[in-house]
């Protein structure tokens, strides 16, 4: 279908070829991970950041700071931290197919995640006294590295759905297993701090990355701890995501042309833009947070 704007012809975006077109509901959904991720840093920042101030300045104030403690010790938010991060790996995985090159994809994860690593070491050296707050394998190494084994995983198995499905998920049930059977029982102790990149339980994660830590092989700590066997390696996920792909979108279109509406676009901007957002995101949260802190709640301390 052509639509004609202003004499010139429009093409139907369901009609540009597989290799110029984005899946839009893989955006949507990479979209409302990223605003369930900026809520949740939002009242972790309020509450373990801005909640003494807030506690004592009382009122609306006090009753937000309660709401956010009862938020962070509530168990639904690790469930829902984990799915997040199903989905997250999952698209992850599942991008391979679609990135028009996927080395240069990985090489900006990787850039991103260095600025975050150079930015929380400074931030841990000169604002909080060296105390941990360093990221030196966070979210971004994680699924940067899972990419970069995804893709040569994708690129040497033959272009059959079901043969890579079988070999990508054969491959995540094999680490779910060595994850719960081997790794998860035994303690390393005399492993180097840095080998928690592929377990906490063979490094020392906090004394690594102490402000934020993925191990390849981990998955959500908190469930883990509770559930160790439904929790499944965030690398393994990134494979199952890779071994679907191929069955899901065998023609590289989107699987909802009729939903394809100006509905979804606000969120599939920001799933598009997912990188930034990670970036940017808890630096605008705390500029925010401080500067209605020391504005409107306990006016010329900002909490910081």
């Amino acid at each position: 279908m052509i639509t004609w704007v202003d004499g010139m012809p429009i093409p139907d975006s369901r009609l540009i070829p597989p290799t110029r077109r984005r899946i839009w509901e893989l955006d949507f959904l990479r979209g409302v991970c990223v605003l369930l991720m900026v809520l949740d840093h939002t009242l972790f920042d309020i509450s373990y950041i801005f909640g003494a101030n807030w506690l004592l300045a009382g009122g609306a104030a006090a009753r937000l700071a309660h709401l956010a403690e009862w938020y962070c010790a509530w168990e639904v938010r690790s469930w829902v931290h984990d799915v997040v991060l199903w989905i997250f790996c999952v698209l992850t995985g599942m991008s391979v197919a679609f990135s028009r090159n996927n080395y240069l994809r990985i090489a900006k994860i990787v850039t991103c995640a260095v600025v975050i690593t150079a930015a929380t070491t400074a931030a841990e050296a000169w604002w909080f006294g060296g105390e941990g707050f360093a990221v030196r394998f966070g979210v971004l190494h994680m699924l940067a590295v899972s990419a970069l084994f995804g893709t040569f995983l994708y690129s040497a198995i033959p272009d059959k759905p079901l043969l890579r499905a079988g070999v990508a998920w054969g491959l995540a049930l094999m680490l779910y297993l060595v994850n719960a059977l081997w790794l998860r029982r035994y303690t390393f102790e005399t492993s180097p701090a840095w080998l928690c990149i592929v377990s906490e339980r063979m490094g020392d994660l906090y004394a690594f990355s102490p402000g934020d830590g993925f191990p390849l092989m981990a998955s959500n700590f908190d469930l883990a701890a509770r559930y160790p066997y439904v929790c499944f390696p965030y690398l393994g996920r990134v494979l199952v995501g890779v071994g679907m792909v191929g069955l899901l979108y065998p023609a590289r279109r989107t699987l909802l042309p009729k939903l394809d509406r100006a509905w979804h676009r606000p969120l599939t901007f920001v799933g598009r833009h997912t990188l930034w957002v990670v970036i940017i995101h808890q630096l605008v949260i705390v500029g925010i947070l401080a500067c209605i802190t020391g504005w409107f709640i306990t006016p010329g301390d900002y909490g910081l």
